[in-house]
């Protein structure tokens, strides 16, 4: 069975959390059967780079307005009306990981971060 563990790095806590899921699957399942990456190694240059500078910014020094977002974002009306722009988006920067996908087919993927969700 392949497993595929992904995340995303915008700052350390999804990793870590996607290797602890491997630390624990890995238990149970032989490793060859397991890939873990980073969703954002398949997506382009500037795209990585916006992506985590940008989540690690509003983290640490707008924390208010990354509240804000994390909570307006979690209302059904408007996540469904960010949702065809965020889709469309992730869609022309991380084709790469699309590509990965239809190449490995993994039969289980286990998404420690959002973004890969709507790619897969």
């Amino acid at each position: 069975m392949k497993i595929l563990i992904v995340y995303a790095s915008a700052g350390a806590g999804h990793r870590k959390a996607a290797e602890a899921v491997y630390e624990a699957i890995s238990e149970k399942v032989d490793k060859k059967d397991i890939v873990i990456i980073d969703s954002l190694d398949y997506s382009n240059r500037l795209f990585k780079w916006l992506y985590s500078k940008k989540y690690i910014t509003l983290v640490n020094y707008m924390p208010v307005i990354w509240g804000f977002f994390y909570y307006i974002l979690d209302m059904k009306i408007v996540y469904s009306l960010v949702r065809p722009l965020r889709r469309m988006i992730n869609a022309l920067n991380c084709w790469r990981l699309e590509e990965f996908l239809c190449n490995l087919q993994p039969e289980v993927v286990i998404s420690c971060h959002f973004m890969a969700n709507e790619v897969v």
